[in-house]
């Protein structure tokens, strides 16, 4: 994998690598020295957002919490942003009844593009209360209109939320905002194999079913589906 994340230099694929990356290491002390290892080997702008992303939300511990924010305080240079943006949210995140004014404030505030990757990031990672979590995602969905953060970004959210209310509007949320045909398909495969849970798999057929209407697939897409094509079509 880290093979692939050197050589494909794409941006759909450099997408999709990370977050197989994300999926399939799942060891601790593997998972800490691959996400350190890409980090530090990936230096192209939109990739680095992801990866600092990814090293946000899996490194839960808090001496690696620290190191992060410093990271991140590296890459945004405006000062001014910086230091009152990393301030508020690593002092004012902890108190519940502050999170959600703070949370909604910076969503709407902060229009520069190196401070909007970062704030999401850290608003996927410090998110966890179900009432915050459908606003935010919603707020998510529609403010990020950058191709490349919102492909990384839907795709990490499908990945680690797995409660079942957000989990259905993530789905119809991919369905609808990805509308390039080689990203929609992609997206679709990844997730018909990395989401497991049967009422979950309901949906992600019924997609694909939609997906595979005439005129709305390549020959090559059909071919790629064709072990589970007649699954499919029976919805």
């Amino acid at each position: 994998m880290l093979l692939l994340a050197y050589a494909l230099d794409q941006e759909h694929v450099q997408d999709f690598i990370l977050l197989l990356l994300a999926h399939t290491l799942d060891q601790e002390h593997v998972q800490d020295s691959i996400l350190l290892l890409l980090a530090h080997a990936l230096d192209q702008e939109h990739v680095q957002y992801s990866i600092m992303l990814l090293l946000a939300h899996t490194l839960d511990q808090e001496h690696v919490q620290d190191s992060i924010l410093l990271l991140l305080a590296h890459t945004l240079d405006q000062e001014h942003v910086q230091d009152s943006t990393l301030l508020l949210l690593a002092h004012a995140l902890d108190q519940e009844h502050v999170q959600d004014s703070i949370l909604l404030l910076l969503a709407h505030t902060l229009d520069q593009e190196h401070v909007q990757y970062s704030i999401m990031l850290l608003l996927a990672h410090t998110l966890d209360q179900e009432h915050v979590q459908d606003s935010i995602l919603l707020l998510l969905a529609h403010a990020l209109d950058q191709e490349h953060v919102q492909y990384s970004i839907m795709l990490l959210l499908a990945h680690t939320l797995d409660q079942e209310h957000v989990q259905y509007s993530i789905l119809l949320l991919l369905a609808h905002a990805l509308d390039q045909e080689h990203v929609q398909y992609s997206i679709m495969l990844l997730l018909a194999h990395a989401l497991d849970q049967e009422h979950v798999q309901d949906s992600i057929l019924l997609l694909l079913a939609h997906a595979l209407e005439p005129g709305r697939s390549s020959p090559d897409v059909t071919k790629l589906l064709e072990p589970n094509i007649l699954q499919i079509k029976a919805y």
